[in-house]
């Protein structure tokens, strides 16, 4: 066949023709890389044509007519291919040896190293979606034996390899090689969080088929047997034993491990929480407990402090609400109360650490109900009575000190502070009255400031303590 520049053919009618006849022969051309100031030639393409149409065979070549890469591509979709491919390195060292059908690798597949030693060996399954392989290190040591879960994750990827002309061990961004593991720095930690187009026989959540990782040391890091899947860390502790069904779904109990320690357990039914469910604290205690039914919270739920006592309770009604109680270290109530789709329903109340009530509230679709709200000290003292109307502040509301005399008294109009504001001394005498313009809340000169023997005195130049009283219990 003759070869000859791509620039010298015409293309007319869904054809390519050389001095106006239709070309039979092989076209090459340059593959340029922009530079700062010209672009750079890394390489050339050879087609090949047959009466005027492109048959798909294409060779490419690094400098210097050394080949690159042999494949031949669908016309219909020039990023896919067929038939047999070869790519190579650099050096002339064969890089990648397999066969397309029906889009995907079928057969024996091989990758080398730039030295020549083994980086996988595979066989794929004719219209099948799974295969079998082994992976290596540069050392020799096996890095992935087992059942490849998804061959057509493994054909896009060495597709992109070919349409972009990679090798598998040229590095780009963050380990991103199109598609094969770089297994020089394989690192155990970056076995559980692959990022781009970085592949393994299995993803972290497919457990079809018999399959184990190692590191390079000869480690156990996945392993995966009867639907049964472990994970370890660099030390050999476990970090998650879990059950799965034939689809890869969680079926059943997943446990998770840290630091040698159990974290937590999870319990599936065909992939959605159903079952028990427990968290655990660094020292082993159990941190939070109860079950899910069909993806769902239900039933009681409880969390716990670090020593192991109870902290909270949580019983669902069903999936949109639930009652709850919070405790003190000492066990004592904190706050009771009810939630429904996301808002405060029914009786809310708060008590001090001695048990004593703090306040009482009624809601009703998470807004407030009562026409007087109380909040009470630990000595049960009121503390604070507070006026609603349609869930908003309303008329005058008091805040008291703990010895029972009135400490704040304001006036409120639709939730916002407006007309009459008095401030008191412990003693009861009179600190402070004025005005307030409604929604404005900055000091005016209709305010009068008293000492504690009633005589007016002048307004203090530093205010931020009076900006405390004026938003106490807000």
């Amino acid at each position: 066949m003759i070869k000859i520049d791509k620039r010298l053919l015409k293309e007319k009618g869904g054809k390519t023709y050389y001095n106006n006849i239709e070309f039979t022969g092989i076209t090459y051309s340059s593959m340029l890389k922009p530079g700062l100031s010209n672009s750079v030639e890394y390489g050339c393409i050879e087609e090949e044509f047959i009466d005027g149409f492109k048959t798909g065979v294409c060779t490419k070549y690094y400098p210097e007519q050394r080949i690159c890469m042999r494949y031949t591509r669908d016309n219909a979709i020039e990023s896919r291919f067929i038939g047999r491919f070869e790519t190579y390195y650099i050096n002339g060292q064969i890089c990648e040896l397999g066969e397309f059908e029906n889009n995907n690798l079928h057969g024996k597949y091989e990758c080398f190293y730039e030295d020549g030693s083994p980086f996988i060996r595979a066989y794929f399954n004719k219209d099948s979606f799974n295969g079998t392989g082994t992976s290596f290190y540069r050392n020799g040591a096996i890095c992935e034996d087992g059942v490849i879960s998804d061959v057509v994750s493994f054909t896009r990827a060495l597709e992109l390899r070919l349409y972009f002309g990679k090798t598998p061990t040229q590095i780009e961004g963050h380990l991103q090689t199109y598609g094969i593991p770089y297994a020089d720095h394989w690192l155990n930690e970056l076995m559980y969080s692959r990022s781009g187009y970085d592949f393994c026989f299995n993803s972290l959540n497919n457990v079809r088929g018999n399959y184990k990782s190692l590191s390079v040391d000869g480690k156990i890091i996945v392993h995966i047997k009867d639907l049964i899947k472990e994970t370890f860390d660099i030390n050999g502790k476990r970090l998650m034993v879990g059950a799965f069904n034939e689809h890869g779904q969680e079926h059943g109990q997943v446990i998770k491990y840290s630091y040698g320690n159990l974290d937590q357990i999870e319990s599936f039914l065909n992939g959605t929480l159903h079952g028990l469910f427990l968290k655990c604290n660094y020292n082993g205690l159990i941190k939070l407990k109860g079950e899910y039914y069909s993806g769902s919270k239900m039933g009681k739920w409880t969390t716990y402090y670090e020593n192991g006592l109870l902290e909270s309770e949580k019983v669902y009604l069903d999936s949109t609400q639930y009652l709850y109680t919070d405790y003190y270290n000492n066990q004592k109530i904190k706050r009771e109360g009810k939630v429904a789709n996301g808002l405060n329903e029914g009786l809310y109340r708060e008590f001090h650490e001695n048990g004593s009530l703090h306040v009482e509230i009624t809601y009703q679709n998470g807004g407030i109900v009562d026409e007087v709200i109380k909040y009470f000290y630990d000595n049960g003292n009121k503390k604070g009575i507070y006026n609603y109307e349609n869930g908003e502040l309303e008329g005058f509301s008091f805040i008291y000190y703990d010895n029972g005399n009135v400490k704040t008294k304001r006036h409120y109009s639709k939730g916002k502070r407006a007309g009459l504001f008095e401030h008191y001394y412990e003693s009861g005498a009179l600190k402070i009255k004025g005005n307030f313009t409604i929604g404005v809340y900055d000091i005016n000169d209709d305010f009068v400031f008293y000492n504690e023997q009633g005589f007016i005195i002048e307004k203090p130049e530093e205010l931020s303590y009076f900006d405390q009283i004026f938003n106490d219990l807000e």
